[in-house]
């Protein structure tokens, strides 16, 4: 009783943790049962792209390959990196064992990223080589890219860019050879960011500017307004401010739109600086005041240093008293970010040397603490406190999730308006039309719902309903509509979509299938493909502005 007691309370303060170690503990039906509880509540956190099931019948190494890997990917949600490392160890040793070599290549690449995130530069490398290692076994040219791209990143991150360019430069030329034109601009962006870091501003500029090009022809305008701020960036060096300047401003409405926080505060700090060498100072504030906003809630310290000298840059003239105040804070981030530097550098060196007298003094302070922290959580039991942390908890969640959500509101208010402006669109402007071509648009709209729900609807299916043939079914939408037949129906079905969502409290599966597409990690593909976001952060964000 004291064990389940513990288990429970251990169940409010760490639920994934909880949850697996039941389930290393449970035998059989006990320990399937624990893992369909885990994935129901991955799925209600939106960890997992759909709900995950096992029966009985589930082989365990495949089950706990599972337990573990979205386990993993849980705590890299929450920043629990050390956490998520030691899962993805043992998801990557079954997956090594089942010669499972696409989970295999997974759990390294993943692997490789928590230990980047805890400056273990040497231990992630070697885990995204295996990660290389089995996607040349599978001869899977795009899962390769994909890992030669991570190994570039941790190369990027621990400032060693020669070798961050050899292996973005293999990524790049399998991305030719599969002539992905997304992912080629994406590996030329990335490039021009590590050749700007080396100083090499021109050859940064054109890769910037061929990602652009690039991005232009796919019509992909949230990458094209990143790369605007990348070729501002490699401006900088020469000093061509006014060009750069006119880049940023076209790309910055770009970004708030499509709420890249990230580029946004990039975008913001450059601007900022532009203003400064201006002597616009009151610009100037303005700028670095939202990019001090972005960082601010991004956590992102070295970047929020810079905005908080820019600010301090810009008011020094004007408000002496407030300028200070913003230098004080620049001050502390450096502080804060000089002290971060040196556990990074400190836990880069003990994964290196393997300091087995230290790793023996953390495992005996690893013990102590354990039980320590059992014996408060059975006073906690005792004395009902863990009802009051339990409260404590949740307020402070609901918190946090009125701060998100009204985030959430903000970025979606554009794109509400732009679904609107779709809308009306596919109204098609009915005072032009004729009656005829109203009539027949009236009896197509009455056509759709209905196939969609018996999962049939196609241009084929939709000419024969209407007895005509594709050709004509075509010409007749492009001179009432403007669009072919198929963007016609992917129309439709996205403002269908988007108003089961928006007007109904069904939930993401029903509307899929309502609008023919039984497939949920498809659907949720095609409405981020068409409106930019999935299927329930759209939701939420209605359900926001309803409340």
């Amino acid at each position: 009783m004291i064990l389940s007691l513990l288990l429970s309370v251990l169940a409010v303060i760490q639920p994934v943790d909880s949850l697996v170690q039941v389930f290393d503990r449970s035998r059989g039906k006990e320990k399937v049962y624990t893992a369909n509880q885990l994935f129901e509540m991955l799925d209600r956190n939106e960890v997992t792209d759909s709900l995950m099931s096992f029966s009985s019948s589930v082989h365990p190494d495949t089950l706990a390959l599972s337990v573990y890997y979205w386990a993993g990917e849980s705590k890299m949600l929450d920043n629990d990196f050390a956490a998520a490392e030691e899962y993805f160890l043992k998801a990557g040793e079954l997956a090594g064992k089942g010669r499972n070599l696409e989970m295999l290549s997974d759990c390294m690449a993943e692997l490789a990223l928590c230990r980047t995130r805890q400056g273990k530069m040497v231990l992630a490398s070697e885990a995204c080589e295996k990660a290389i290692e089995a996607d040349t076994r599978l001869g899977d040219k795009e899962r390769l890219a994909i890992s030669l791209n991570t190994m570039a990143y941790i190369y990027h991150t621990a400032r060693r860019s020669e070798d961050a360019e050899k292996y973005l430069r293999r990524s790049l030329s399998l991305a030719r050879e599969l002539n992905d034109t997304t992912k080629i601009a994406l590996r030329l962006g990335t490039l021009s960011d590590i050749l700007l870091a080396q100083g090499r501003s021109e050859e940064a500029l054109a890769s910037a500017s061929e990602a652009f090009r690039l991005d232009s022809l796919t019509n992909n305008t949230p990458k094209m307004a990143i790369r605007r701020v990348q070729m501002a960036a490699a401006m900088f060096p020469a000093a061509r401010y006014a060009e750069a300047k006119k880049l940023l401003l076209k790309a910055l409405p770009l970004l708030n739109e499509t709420g890249n926080l990230a580029s946004m505060g990039i975008c913001c700090n450059q601007l900022g600086d532009i203003a400064c060498k201006e002597e616009n100072w009151s610009e100037a504030a303005k700028y670095f005041e939202t990019a001090i906003k972005i960082y601010t809630f991004t956590g992102e310290k070295l970047s929020e240093s810079r905005a908080q000298y820019g600010m301090y840059q810009a008011l020094r003239h004007s408000d002496p008293a407030e300028a200070a105040l913003h230098l004080e804070k620049y001050a502390y981030l450096n502080d804060d970010i000089y002290s971060e530097e040196v556990s990074r550098m400190t836990s880069e060196y003990n994964a290196r040397y393997d300091n087995a007298a230290l790793a023996s003094h953390n495992e005996k302070l690893r013990i102590r603490n354990m039980w320590f922290g059992i014996a408060s959580i059975l006073l906690i039991v005792i004395g009902l406190l863990s009802f009051a942390l339990y409260v404590w908890r949740a307020k402070a969640k609901e918190s946090d999730q009125e701060r998100r959500y009204q985030l959430l509101s903000e970025r979606f208010s554009l794109l509400t308006k732009e679904l609107e402006t779709q809308q009306k669109e596919l109204g098609y402007k009915e005072q032009t039309l004729s009656e005829p071509q109203k009539s027949w648009l009236d009896k197509v709209e009455a056509l759709l719902p209905e196939m969609m729900r018996e999962g049939t609807v196609s241009v084929e299916k939709l000419s024969d309903a209407l007895c005509v043939s594709p050709r004509q079914l075509s010409r007749k939408f492009i001179a009432a509509t403007g669009y072919n037949t198929q963007d016609y129906i992917n129309r439709f079905r996205m403002n269908y979509a988007c108003k089961l969502l928006s007007e109904t409290d069904k939930n993401v599966s029903e509307v899929a299938r309502l609008c023919g597409m039984v497939d949920l990690a498809y659907f949720s593909r095609f409405f981020k493909k068409m409106t930019g976001v999935t299927p329930s952060e759209f939701q939420k964000s209605h359900s926001v502005k309803d409340a």
